[in-house]
């Protein structure tokens, strides 16, 4: 049995199957420790299929979002985050920003981004969801699973990760 208590111990336990994301995400969320099947979004400075995804069911999901590490707006916010959790939703991970950290600390959601910023995000109606992104030197595929906690991210195949989830104490 694997008692999941880090990233690292999932790592030592799946070493040949784990992909680790390089550094530099951060925790934002008021959740430090979550994980679930990956869901994806591609979009550049805007944050329609971010609100939509996080409008929709998310039970047992994780929203990975590549905003081509833009630093110049956030993407989201405690609102749509907020959305997010009432919609089962166990985090976010964002090639991007995040705004109204005060807000954002308080929600039982995970966020990990690159930085905070108090740009406000626009809405074009671009992105595309529910395809392979790519960064932090990890492709990140729908379907497959991200785990993360205070010391990084790490991503599982499906078909490993649904083999030894009910192993995993997380």
């Amino acid at each position: 049995m694997v008692n999941f208590t880090s990233t690292p111990d999932l790592v030592d336990h799946f070493f040949h199957h784990a992909f680790i994301a390089d550094a530099g995400l951060h925790s934002f969320g008021g959740k430090e420790k979550f994980f679930g099947e990956i869901q994806t979004v591609f979009c550049f400075e805007d944050s329609t299929q971010i609100a939509a995804n996080l409008d929709s069911t998310g039970q047992g999901k994780v929203l990975v979002v590549d905003g081509g590490g833009s630093l110049r707006m956030a993407l989201t916010g405690d609102e749509v985050l907020g959305r997010g959790v009432s919609n089962g939703w166990e985090g976010v991970i964002l090639n991007g920003c995040v705004r109204d950290l005060p807000n954002v600390r308080k929600l039982c959601v995970g966020v990990k981004a690159l930085a905070a910023h108090p740009g406000k995000r626009i809405r074009r109606g671009e992105g595309v969801s529910g395809i392979p992104v790519n960064f932090k030197n990890v492709t990140f595929t729908p379907g497959d699973y991200v785990f993360c906690d205070e010391t990084g991210i790490v991503v599982l195949p499906r078909d490993i990760a649904l083999n030894s989830i009910s192993e995993l104490q997380i």
